[in-house]
């Protein structure tokens, strides 16, 4: 009789932690003019490039995160592509909105300093492509970066399954 109570205690948690979605946003605001919401999610992967998903009123953006060590003088272009290999293997083309140059800091790691360069690049989302993130989750993604120059960043199966719940709270 007890094993059969803890066996219901224990499947009734598990339903209700699969009906509870925890969303932990960077940002959960609504504009006070245009009463438009904006909401942003991070893809915590631990790699120097990284992704968030964002909701502007009725927009919807990837945006990539690359930190590279180092001062980097470049400037990534309008138009650099990003591409976002799915769970399903097909695979989303997105172009960057703007140029982008990096923000520059130096970190103090206790008896030396590191030089960062981080760049932030934001890329339109139709809704159609946002449901497939949804869908399947990333399973790759590509940041062309200057020229012939690109950061590769695999997803293991856990991070696809963060792209998903993420894209799930966002779009």
């Amino acid at each position: 009789m007890k094993n059969t109570i803890l066996s219901f205690l224990f499947c009734l948690l598990t339903v209700w932690t699969s009906f509870g979605q925890k969303c932990n946003f960077k940002l959960d605001k609504v504009d006070p003019i245009t009463g438009k919401k904006a909401q942003a999610i991070a893809v915590k992967l631990g790699h120097p490039i990284s992704v968030n998903f964002l909701r502007q009123g009725d927009s919807l953006y990837v945006e990539g995160l690359a930190n590279l060590i180092g001062e980097q003088n470049f400037t990534i272009a309008t138009g650099s592509l990003i591409d976002i290999k799915l769970g399903n293997d097909s695979i989303l083309f997105l172009s960057s909105l703007a140029d982008v140059s990096p923000s520059t800091s130096v970190i103090n790691l206790g008896n030396r300093a590191t030089i960062y360069s981080l760049y932030i690049m934001q890329y339109l989302l139709s809704q159609n492509q946002a449901d497939l993130i949804k869908q399947y989750g990333i399973k790759f993604l590509r940041l062309h970066t200057q020229g012939n120059q690109a950061g590769d960043l695999p997803f293991d199966k856990r991070d696809t399954e963060k792209s998903i719940t993420a894209a799930k709270c966002i779009y």
